[in-house]
């Protein structure tokens, strides 16, 4: 479920790794507009693949891209 509002309606995600003196596992975004939509776990993760959810994890130090107004221009 997301926490946060995310206009998209494809629910993919990206599972980013947080550092292990981390108190949270993964950061998730919206694999799409790649707003931040949440905190995740190892079960959420699981429950999602198990699903057949699009979930993509990336390694901690990973920067989803940022959205800036160049779409709109071209």
């Amino acid at each position: 479920m997301l926490k946060k509002y995310c206009p998209c309606v494809d629910p993919r995600t990206v599972w980013i790794e947080e550092p292990l003196e981390s108190s949270h596992r993964y950061r998730v975004h919206c694999g799409v507009c790649h707003t931040y939509v949440k905190w995740g776990n190892e079960l959420e993760l699981q429950s999602l693949k198990d699903r057949g959810v699009e979930a993509t994890v990336k390694p901690h130090g990973y920067e989803p891209p940022r959205n800036t107004l160049d779409a709109f221009f071209t």
